[in-house]
């Protein structure tokens, strides 16, 4: 191998060691858990009825994001990447599934995040991806 290596700076590592020895790093990984854990389940609450014969969602025991994927009716013609597209155009932030794929045979389907998404704002990004999804169908 060439070239310099890079090493962590000495200086924080006290300091983080200290943080991670008093309990402040479990501390905040126990708040964030449950910060988490509150926000999937409001995203699940605000799709529930209105995604319902559209997306099915998939709740998940850990991660930061749940997987939406078109139900029977409308797998045949769901394009998760157009669907992403114009939810980014109308300021909600989904990412099409079939991009975790390589290959041929890909899954269609979203990834919908919710770390950054404050639970009052879920109802509204919820109705406007139905309205885009709907839209897809016709």
């Amino acid at each position: 191998m060439t070239g310099t290596a890079t090493r962590a700076s000495l200086l924080g590592q006290g300091a983080l060691a200290r943080f991670i020895a008093d309990g402040h790093l479990a501390a905040h990984l126990r708040r964030t858990r449950l910060l988490y854990a509150r926000r999937q389940q409001a995203l699940i609450a605000a799709a529930d009825r209105p995604l319902k014969g559209l997306l099915d969602i998939t709740p998940d025991p850990g991660g930061m994001h749940l997987i939406a994927r078109p139900s029977a009716a409308i797998a045949a013609t769901f394009d998760d990447h157009a669907i992403a597209a114009a939810c980014a155009a109308r300021g909600v932030s989904v990412s099409p599934l079939s991009a975790c794929y390589s290959g041929r045979t890909k899954k269609h389907g979203l990834i919908l995040g919710y770390a950054g998404t404050p639970e009052e704002d879920m109802p509204a990004a919820v109705t406007t991806l139905r309205g885009i999804v709907r839209a897809s169908l016709s």
